[in-house]
């Protein structure tokens, strides 16, 4: 029997986990014939058939499987315990560090000054990765994440890096009389329990809402052509000159921001330079 590899040990794992290979894809961040491959690596291994594969759609576990599951669960925590202590052994600022931000935020905020940490760190690569869906900084699936909630567990570090304020905007062409009222621009269903989505349900009155989308940047482009009235981060319609902002006597909606990553990684070079730079820099723009 060969030795197995540790990153196919750990690939099976996440793929015991996600039930799907699309899933545990879209974890790792690789593409799913990867996670087959690294699959297959391992049953040659261990000399083993893991997967079940006649059926097309879905891969079952086998019998043998389902005990290498078994084993596999129980030593979970070990995988992401030994990256973290790699990292912390390394003293340079190099490397990739994996960044999870909400979508506008990575686009507005960040992605446009990466440059000047590139220009100083040539040698560290961000993978900056952007959407809203719950990630785990115990699993590795990011080394640092940007949200609107402030993280809980007991095992991160937590900064606050400011608050981020919400306001209504309309086109400046947009026209409005007595006889037209402007429709507003919101979220799809899978924001409808968003913080945003029910400030704007409570505040529009009978309004219609005319479109629904849950990109923001989708929003934007429909605001600005005068379509109707959308809730915007300041900080990004600032940057449109042709939006007007609508009064507004209870003040804007405020959501803080939050920067967090797991406490066994704080002091390492690399994490602490990246750290700092985005609190550095989205701090300047709220």
């Amino acid at each position: 029997m060969q030795m197995y590899n540790w990153e196919d040990l750990k690939v099976f794992y996440v793929y015991v986990e996600a039930k799907s290979l699309v899933e545990a894809a879209r974890i790792l961040h690789v593409d799913h014939v990867t996670v087959s491959r690294r699959i297959s690596s391992l049953e040659k291994s261990l000399q083993i058939k893991l997967l079940d594969r006649r059926s097309p759609r879905s891969y079952d576990l086998t019998p043998e499987g389902q005990r290498v599951a078994e084993f596999v669960l129980k030593i979970k925590d070990t995988f992401y315990d030994i990256e973290r202590f790699a990292k912390v052994q390394c003293n340079e600022v190099s490397g990739e560090v994996k960044i999870n931000v909400p979508p506008i935020a990575a686009i507005n905020l960040i992605a446009p000054h990466v440059f000047k940490l590139h220009d100083k760190y040539p040698d560290l690569v961000l993978h900056l990765i952007s959407n809203t869906r719950n990630v785990s900084l115990l699993k590795r699936e990011a080394d640092i994440i940007v949200r609107h909630s402030r993280p809980s567990h007991d095992e991160l570090v937590i900064k606050k890096l400011g608050v981020v304020t919400f306001s209504f905007y309309r086109a400046q062409t947009a026209a409005t009389t007595k006889n037209k009222q402007l429709g507003y621009i919101a979220y799809d269903a899978s924001m409808e329990n968003s913080v945003q989505q029910q400030w704007l349900n409570q505040r529009r009155g009978d309004a219609p809402i005319i479109l629904r989308s849950n990109d923001l940047l989708i929003q934007l482009a429909a605001v600005k052509s005068g379509m109707g009235i959308a809730l915007l981060p300041d900080y990004l319609a600032n940057k449109n000159p042709d939006l007007i902002a609508l009064p507004q006597s209870e003040g804007p909606l405020e959501r803080e921001l939050w920067i967090s990553c797991h406490k066994d990684i704080r002091s390492v070079p690399t994490i602490m330079t990246v750290m700092n730079f985005i609190s550095d820099i989205v701090s300047e723009q709220l």
